[in-house]
């Protein structure tokens, strides 16, 4: 993904690491060891700004927790990297204590306890949202967090699905998307927009795709993309309104990039609804009100669900 293309290409990376009391800011810190409890696991974290080198492994101390009634354990077989954890990276981002922070926001792995009021079973193979602390080779979550993997998937590929397929899925299910339905997807959205078009074809919707490149639109194509077009073309709203006019114009676009606003709505038809999956670039632009009032319009976002 450009960033989000790194995802797809490192989300197989199994990264070995704990969670612990070292200010790693995940979802529940694991207290300090005691002397008669505890267990040595590694932890990856932040050292400092830079490139990949800046990921710092530490042996650290954790004992098993213990978990209220709606808490897992999951021991963490893969991690998904995404473009917040490089930015998180490239800033050398520390933990709300001012100490380092062990990124990571989405991971796959296998239950290895569970609160007593826990639908998921021990064993369960299971793929999970996070705040961050994914590096890690424990987590302790809230049961709503976490997703029983689909029983055809290996856990190296679940890890890639709690950002962009929940993320898309979530989206897609505002747009009462269906046969007749048209749906302009950009490339901004990244692996959502991978997952997207797949699920806009399940749909039975007609998907186009914006990307500016050849090869990029030819890859949308084979994931189900009816028609691409290069955004960066200067009539490139023209092109879209005339290709979407046999099928009563472009219901639905989804895109992350917010200088895009205006094309979005010139695009709409009338009654459509303009989706924003988190916002990157620059902040969104001013918005006049009545562009959006003529066309009877409707503008909603869904930030992923592993950053509320």
């Amino acid at each position: 993904m450009s960033d989000s293309s790194i995802s797809r290409r490192e989300s197989s990376r199994k990264r070995k690491a704990a969670q612990c009391s070292l200010g790693s800011g995940v979802d529940k810190p694991i207290p300090a060891a005691s002397a008669a409890n505890k267990q040595t696991m590694t932890a990856v974290f932040i050292e400092r700004a830079g490139g990949p080198n800046a990921l710092v492994p530490q042996e650290v101390a954790c004992p098993e927790p213990k978990l209220n009634a709606y808490e897992v354990l999951i021991r963490v077989a893969y991690i998904g990297v995404n473009r917040l954890d490089l930015e998180q990276r490239l800033e050398g981002l520390k933990g709300t204590d001012g100490k380092r922070f062990c990124p990571g926001l989405e991971c796959s792995g296998v239950i290895e306890a569970v609160g007593e009021k826990v639908r998921h079973k021990v064993g369960d193979s299971v793929c999970a949202f996070l705040d961050s602390g994914g590096y890690t080779e424990k987590i302790v979550l809230p049961s709503w967090r976490v997703l029983c993997t689909p029983p055809d998937m290996d856990l190296r590929n679940a890890a890639c699905l709690p950002e962009a397929a929940y993320t898309g899925w979530s989206a897609l299910s505002r747009a009462n998307l269906g046969q007749g339905k048209t749906i302009l997807i950009h490339e901004s959205c990244g692996d959502v927009a991978v997952f997207a078009i797949q699920m806009a074809k399940y749909l039975r919707a007609k998907v186009f795709a914006a990307a500016d490149s050849l090869k990029k639109q030819e890859f949308y194509k084979t994931l189900g993309a009816d028609k691409c077009f290069n955004y960066r073309n200067a009539d490139f709203v023209s092109l879209v309104q005339r290709q979407a006019r046999e099928t009563g114009g472009i219901d639905v676009v989804l895109d992350s990039w917010a200088i895009n606003l205006r094309k979005n709505l010139k695009i709409l038809c009338n009654g459509g609804l303009l989706l924003y999956v988190d916002v990157h670039g620059f902040s969104l632009e001013v918005l006049q009100i009545d562009s959006l009032m003529s066309k009877n319009a409707n503008i909603q976002g869904r930030i992923t669900l592993g950053r509320l």
